[in-house]
């Protein structure tokens, strides 16, 4: 259903931060890029219980994941991208 709403919007990047980033935030960026969709995981404003998993799992999602990995303050917001 979400994929429906975020199609018919014409999202095409979704900026992802959250609890568990080695975990949920990381997954459901796999899951977007599988749909399609262009992902960044803004990694300062996602939470962890294990600084050293949290450092590998961003690496995966990077270079296996094709995800971008940013900080909140290097976001910009508009068309391109």
């Amino acid at each position: 259903m979400l994929e429906l709403l975020l199609r018919e919007l014409e999202i095409e990047r979704m900026l992802l931060i959250g609890a568990a980033v080695e975990g949920c935030v990381v997954q459901t960026g796999i899951d977007a890029r599988e749909l399609g969709f262009k992902v960044s995981v803004l990694a300062d404003a996602c939470a962890t219980n294990d600084p050293g998993l949290a450092e590998v799992a961003l690496r995966y999602a990077a270079e296996v994941g094709g995800m971008r990995i940013a900080d909140v303050a290097g976001v910009t917001f508009g068309p391109s991208g």
